[in-house]
């Protein structure tokens, strides 16, 4: 578990430390949500608001980095997990335990699908979509795959548009 990180306001920072943890299949916790004259800290860029009174002024390049599409339960091994901030492209792998009653659950980003999402699963099948939480359960023993990409880019390779 990785916690207390992310107290600045380097982005590029933020987005590095949280793909580190996707690539360790590490759940984390971020520090700062508003600054609150925190006596333990150096600066006050840590929290999520340029003014803690006024919450229509989020950071949202910095929130764009925290709000993440992710796996929260898998229904066996985690193999590898990747979100791409920008573009909203999410992959996971995960080795299937039949034994587990209960689907994978992924949570999907409210911030990267303006126009919603497509999601492809090899090896298992999306058994409900609730609100921003899929529940995938797999078909077989193989790995499943699972790939969520925001609809207007899947749209654009399906019309031949080029990025």
């Amino acid at each position: 578990m990785m916690s207390e990180w992310g107290a600045t306001d380097n982005v590029r920072a933020i987005e590095l430390d949280a793909a580190a943890a996707d690539d360790a299949l590490m759940g984390w916790t971020h520090w700062a949500y508003k600054q609150w004259r925190d006596p333990t800290t150096a600066d006050d860029a840590q929290g999520l608001f340029r003014d803690d009174r006024d919450l229509r002024s989020v950071k949202r390049d910095k929130v764009r980095q925290l709000v993440r599409t992710y796996a929260q339960r898998t229904a066996g091994t985690p193999l590898a997990m990747r979100f791409d901030s920008r573009t909203g492209a999410f992959r996971f792998r995960y080795r299937p335990d039949r034994r587990i009653t209960a689907p994978t659950q992924v949570f999907v980003s409210p911030l990267h699908y303006p126009h919603g999402y497509d999601v492809r699963v090899s090896g298992g099948r999306v058994v409900k979509r609730d609100g921003r939480l899929l529940s995938i359960r797999a078909t077989g023993r193989k790995v499943v795959r699972i790939r969520i990409v925001d609809r207007s880019e899947n749209r654009e390779r399906t019309a031949g548009g080029m990025r």
